[in-house]
């Protein structure tokens, strides 16, 4: 019930007049609202505020509205690929010189060039929702190579949990292809998970051996998390029963 009325209050505090969030406390909601939420281009809140940028630049703080508006680009870039929406998400990439040209002089090209960078992520999802297995993967590996420092261990764990969760199997050689992203996750920010991942991947790959090792290194990790660890030493044997290791 409570759920209920909370969700029904925060669907009418984020509609009605987009004029209120010329408030920065508002504001702050709504960029809430948008790592929770993950609010897209379609939104009338974000339509309106494309449209009187500069009442929104000169009320609130420049970089802030910037970086909210290009994050809110990139979501929608994504949403647009994996909908399988070419003409919707190429048009938001051209936006990025185009109607958000002024909030994205706000990003430091020399880190991550934003039209190639986001291009890239928008082919990958694409080619994945057209299960283009081997064009993912060529689109993917230029994506993150754009982020340079930025990665952390999930990035690289992606590959091989997207084509492994698909809905058309992908091939032995297409898998083959996720080891050199599983394998810098494993040198780089080994954890007990990185690990599970591993394991299934290579389960999948046919080599139940080093699955097992990936798996069994994974439950030591897990032992020394209490309660938590051993609910999920129980899960992962679960996984590894149907898997066919046990």
């Amino acid at each position: 019930k409570y759920q209920n009325l909370y969700s029904e209050a925060a669907a009418r505090f984020f509609s009605g007049d987009a004029r209120k969030f010329l408030n920065p406390e508002y504001f702050a909601y709504l960029k809430q609202m948008y790592q929770y939420q993950g609010i897209t281009r379609e939104h009338e809140i974000v339509k309106y505020m494309l449209n009187n940028y500069d009442e929104f630049n000169n009320k609130l703080d420049e970089n802030e509205f910037a970086t909210f508006l290009m994050f809110v680009n990139y979501t929608s870039i994504q949403n647009a690929a994996r909908e399988v929406n070419k003409e919707k998400y190429q048009e938001y990439l051209k936006d990025i010189n185009g109607c958000l040209k002024r909030a994205y002089a706000f990003n430091d090209e020399s880190k991550i060039p934003a039209k190639k960078f986001l291009t890239a992520m928008g082919d990958s999802e694409y080619a994945l929702s057209q299960n283009d297995y081997d064009t993912y993967i060529d689109k993917y590996e230029e994506f993150i190579s754009y982020k340079k420092g930025q990665l952390g261990a999930i990035e690289y764990l992606m590959p091989a949990r997207r084509l492994l969760g698909a809905k058309k199997a992908p091939t032995q050689e297409q898998l083959e292809r996720c080891i050199p992203f599983n394998q810098i996750a494993y040198d780089k920010y080994k954890n007990a998970y990185v690990c599970t991942d591993f394991g299934k991947l290579m389960a999948k790959l046919g080599n139940p051996d080093k699955a097992k090792e990936y798996y069994s290194e994974a439950f030591e990790m897990f032992k020394s998390q209490g309660e938590r660890g051993q609910m999920m030493i129980e899960r992962f044997k679960k996984e590894m029963t149907e898997l066919g290791l046990l």
